[in-house]
């Protein structure tokens, strides 16, 4: 096997590796997203979040470390929109 084979082979590892790994931090925010609104809506009983600037404003209020995963949403949203 080449040193080009060779790097290949490890870069496409590594991709495999870096895509399972960013999986698992969306299903880690995920879990975060419904045991926030879990405990907002059934063990509060808070009314239902009707809009999305709520829900960020929620979220984000009780967990800071999603206000990234909301702006990474707002950008693929704005991203979307500008295609049609």
């Amino acid at each position: 096997m080449d040193a080009r084979s060779t790097f290949k082979e490890h870069a496409t590892e590594w991709q495999r590796g870096l895509k399972w790994n960013i999986g698992l931090l969306y299903l880690k925010v995920f879990f975060l997203l419904i045991d926030i609104i879990y405990q907002r809506g059934v063990v509060e009983g808070n009314p239902p979040i009707t809009k999305f600037s709520e829900l960020r404003s929620i979220i984000v209020d009780k967990d800071n470390r999603l206000d990234s995963f909301f702006n990474e949403i707002e950008a693929d949203a704005c991203l979307y929109g500008k295609e049609k």
